[in-house]
């Protein structure tokens, strides 16, 4: 969690337009990044929820999530969830106990054997 303590920054064209988004210790947690983004001169920006569809918002979204990519949580900016938790598919869940399965249990010899054992498993 040190790496994010820092924040990030957002250069523009002009000095100006720089912007500074910083960690907000007492909002996040182990599971949840919260950023609050100040401007050139460290005053608070608006909610970002309420700024436009722009490419420069998509720019700010972009260098958020490169500098938390290796974060598997959410990540939010003010009010705005950009990255939610990795979540494993379900071929993968499925896949992962299977192999668990024919790993923990060598000895099973029928395939209704199997069967069941993975329909128990996959129940709980």
């Amino acid at each position: 969690m040190e790496k994010y303590n820092r924040g990030f920054t957002v250069n523009g064209n002009q000095p100006f337009m720089t912007e500074e988004w910083l960690y907000q210790k007492d909002k996040s947690n182990g599971d949840k990044l919260v950023f609050y983004g100040y401007d050139a001169n460290l005053c608070a920006m608006t909610s970002f929820s309420s700024w436009p569809r722009t490419e420069w918002k998509a720019n700010v979204i972009n260098r958020a999530l490169e500098f938390t990519k290796d974060f598997d949580g959410e990540v939010w900016l003010d009010d705005v969830r950009i990255k939610t938790k990795k979540r494993l598919k379900a071929r993968q869940l499925i896949s992962q106990k299977t192999k668990s399965i024919k790993e923990s249990l060598p000895c099973l010899t029928t395939i209704k054997q199997c069967l069941t054992l993975i329909i128990i498993y996959l129940s709980t």
